[in-house]
């Protein structure tokens, strides 16, 4: 999981272009943030790598993740879960305005479609790295 990380954070491209990594290992409410970034329209992104094939256990955390740093006050997230594939089970368990998409190799994302832009001057949420703790 840490090389897949450490990948993501390198080229945060194979994301999605203009992707900017801000943090990374987050401790939030609901457990923690793998990776928080910014898109090229400055809205919040928290992205949810997987090693392996995600879940709905996935799916459901990345969920969870989101609400709580949206009841941080910085407005809409917009979020990603990574992972080389997806369970049936955990891509049906998604709301109606999620897709998914392969846009590298052995890397499909599942994502929000639409989300209102968020101001591109908000700060990062004020939350822990795993490593403060």
């Amino acid at each position: 999981m840490k090389q897949m990380q450490d990948a993501l954070v390198r080229h945060p491209e194979l994301i999605e272009p203009g992707l900017t990594v801000l943090d990374r290992e987050l401790l939030i409410d609901s457990g923690g943030i793998d990776l928080y970034a910014r898109d090229a329209q400055g809205r919040s992104v928290v992205v949810e790598p997987k090693r392996g094939r995600a879940t709905q256990d996935g799916v459901s955390q990345l969920g969870r993740d989101v609400a709580t740093v949206q009841k941080s006050g910085i407005g809409t997230v917009w979020s990603i879960l990574a992972a080389p594939s997806i369970t049936a089970p955990a891509l049906n368990r998604t709301p109606g305005d999620w897709h998914s998409a392969r846009l590298a190799p052995g890397l499909m994302l599942l994502h929000q479609r639409s989300c209102p832009p968020c101001s591109t001057e908000q700060s990062p949420p004020p939350f822990k790295r795993a490593s403060q703790t």
